[in-house]
């Protein structure tokens, strides 16, 4: 019997399915499969239309093709289309909670810490802070990161890792001639309290008898305070001269700190 001859087309993104050699008058059927990732659109060349199977009859010798577009559709509704998904990150565009993930690596820092979260979906923003320890400031970020916002929020676009420097404060906030650093670290004083900054720790002996305290210490001057906020103060005589060891003081129901500082 007579033979016609079905031509299917190289596809883009796609192929045909389908038999070469047909009686004449047959019907036979061709099926399109789009690529990971795309949709089939359409017929073209002597077939027409988007039915797909599509059913052909052989009056003649026919070639046919067929488009194929990418599936920018978003199942799952992640933000991500399908096509993305599934050929670019390789997730699940069914699955909204399957997205691709992008990593915050926040490097060991010296004098701080930054405290920030690993795992981010792609795109999405984070924040990261940078917290100096007692006597630092922090000064810029690094790596990925520029400028010295704190907190600062970073836009995950991509794998990043970011550091923090931080430097000494050498500010004398009190203005008593020490640096905040020195007063936190290195003496423990209240660097925003200008009476109160390190001096020589002498000792003091206290000894009670009755409702009277003894105070005695060899070298030094005696200071007291009432609440350790206010700062300290000379304990002096009427006559505004220091008070000499030994010292003796009245109790009562007033609360009262004493020291002997240089």
């Amino acid at each position: 019997y007579p033979i016609r001859t079905l031509t299917a087309e190289e596809s883009t993104n796609g192929s045909i399915a389908s038999t070469d050699s047909h009686k004449l008058g047959a019907n036979t059927t061709v099926t399109a499969t789009p690529d990971l990732g795309y949709l089939f659109t359409a017929w073209t060349g002597d077939a027409s239309g988007s039915d797909n199977p599509l059913t052909i009859t052989m009056d003649g010798n026919k070639a046919i093709g067929a488009t194929f577009t990418k599936d920018t559709a978003d199942t799952d509704g992640d933000g991500f289309s399908n096509y993305d998904e599934l050929v670019v990150h390789e997730t699940d565009p069914a699955d909204a909670n399957n997205y691709p993930i992008r990593t915050l690596t926040a490097e060991e820092s010296t004098n701080g810490s930054i405290a920030s979260t690993d795992s981010h979906k792609l795109g999405a923003n984070t924040t990261v802070t940078a917290t100096p320890d007692l006597g630092y400031l922090f000064t810029a970020w690094t790596g990925d990161a520029s400028g010295s916002d704190n907190p600062l929020t970073i836009t995950m676009d991509g794998n990043k890792a970011i550091g923090a420097t931080f430097t000494k404060d050498t500010a004398d906030t009190d203005g008593d001639g020490f640096s905040n650093y020195d007063e936190l670290v290195v003496h423990e004083t209240d660097p925003a309290d200008a009476n109160s900054y390190p001096g020589k720790t002498l000792n003091l002996k206290i000894t009670r008898s009755g409702n009277t305290l003894l105070l005695e210490w060899n070298e030094g001057r005696l200071q007291k305070s009432t609440n350790l906020q206010d700062g300290w103060f000379a304990v002096t005589e009427d006559d505004g001269s220091p008070v000499t060891s030994p010292y003796q003081i009245n109790l009562n129901n007033d609360k009262e700190f004493f020291r002997v500082s240089e």
